[in-house]
Parts: C-alpha cells; structure tokens; sequence
C-alpha cells in the first residue's frame, strides 16, 4: 500500500469488519476509531472523513438486514470528532422515502445517532444546530 490512505482505508475497515461481525462492541469501536484518528496527521484526519462518507454509502442498510451495519458507528464517530456540516446531507441520502417500513428503522437505527453529537459540540459546526 503505497498511498498512506489505502493504509488508513485499510485500517478502517478492519474496525468496522470487526463489529459487523460481533467482534467487538459499539464502545470499542467508537474508541478504536477516535484513538486512530487522533494518531493521523493533520491532513489524513481530513482525508478520514472522506473515507467516512465512502463507507457510509457502500454500506447496504436494510431494516431487512438481520446483522449490524456500521451505519451508526460511522454516523456517531464522525459528528464525535468533526467537521459535521456536510454530515447531515450525508445521512439524508441513505433515506428511502418511499418505504415506510424502511424510514421507521432509518429514523430508529440511523438518524438517532447524529443529533446527540452535534448538539454536544457545536465549536465545530459552522452552521447553527438543528
């Protein structure tokens, strides 16, 4: 891997390969993933972000997929640690709004874990809070 953000890529996904398959806690993750990204230069802690976002798109969610998804990992770390206006636009997108069903577990599993984060940490959001 000769670009460091394969690296990190890399890295990312093993935390995240970890706790779909139950090897590791919510917790545990959320903390692997701040003290990782504590340890990346100034640079790369911006490049994580964008690893976030690809992430968080690739990931299939499903209230129809039994196993844990990182959806709410990805969501709850990013708006932990910032930038987060781009965040909101970001989770929005993962919305089915032409399957009920599908908006209820959305609103249960995924939408809960952003608010929380935003409003304890507003220093790092440019735009006023929901």
């Amino acid at each position: 891997m000769a670009d460091p953000m394969d690296y990190v890529s890399f890295n990312l996904a093993r935390i995240f390969d970890g706790f779909r398959a139950g090897h590791i806690g919510f917790d545990q993750a959320a903390n692997l993933l701040e003290a990782y990204y504590r340890k990346l230069s100034t640079e790369s802690q911006k490049e994580f972000f964008d690893i976030l976002a690809q992430k968080l798109l690739a990931e299939k969610f499903s209230h129809l997929t039994p196993g844990r998804t990182p959806h709410e990992l990805i969501i709850w770390v990013w708006s932990a640690l910032g930038p987060t206006d781009a965040l909101p636009a970001w989770v929005f997108s993962l919305c089915r709004w032409d399957d009920p069903v599908a908006m209820e577990s959305w609103a249960v599993n995924v939408y809960s874990s952003l608010p929380t984060n935003r409003w304890n940490s507003p220093a790092r959001n440019s735009q006023p809070q929901w």
